[in-house]
Parts: C-alpha cells; sequence; structure tokens
C-alpha cells in the first residue's frame, strides 16, 4: 500500500510539472487505475508548499553581486 502511495506522488508531481492542475491530475489517475483510486485533496497536498521543498529566490540579485556570501544572501532573501 505505501509503495502504491509514493507511486502515485511520483505521478501526481509529474503532471503539476507540466503545469497540470490538482483536479486534472487526479482526473487523469483515476481514468488510469479507476474511479475512486485518488482524491483531489490528496493531488492538492503534493503541490502544498511545505517545510522541506527548496525555497524559491531571485537569482538576479546573485548576479548583480556574485561575490556575496551564502550567508548575506539569506540575511537579504530572509530564509
Amino acid at each position: 500500500m505505501e509503495n502504491q502511495k509514493e507511486h502515485f506522488r511520483h505521478i501526481i508531481l509529474f503532471y503539476l510539472k507540466k503545469g497540470k492542475i490538482a483536479s486534472e491530475a487526479s482526473k487523469e489517475i483515476s481514468e488510469v487505475y479507476g474511479e475512486n483510486v485518488i482524491e483531489e485533496c490528496v493531488c492538492q497536498e503534493c503541490d502544498s508548499p511545505r517545510s522541506g521543498q527548496p525555497q524559491e529566490t531571485d537569482n538576479e540579485q546573485i548576479k548583480n553581486n556574485p561575490r556575496y556570501t551564502t550567508r548575506e544572501v539569506a540575511q537579504e532573501l530572509q530564509v
């Protein structure tokens, strides 16, 4: 069962990377694996921000001053 959940998470992330929304990913998975195999809210959870996910930052500041230390960048970007 746990392997199946992990498998579905990978599929969901694939669809989200392709620009699909959670409801579309859920529908596609249900078409292949059967009705009610996964709920839309599960797909939404995979896309929600949480700790452990990479922070998106603006690389322009780093490009403008390549001598920034990681500490200076973190302080300026408040991460």
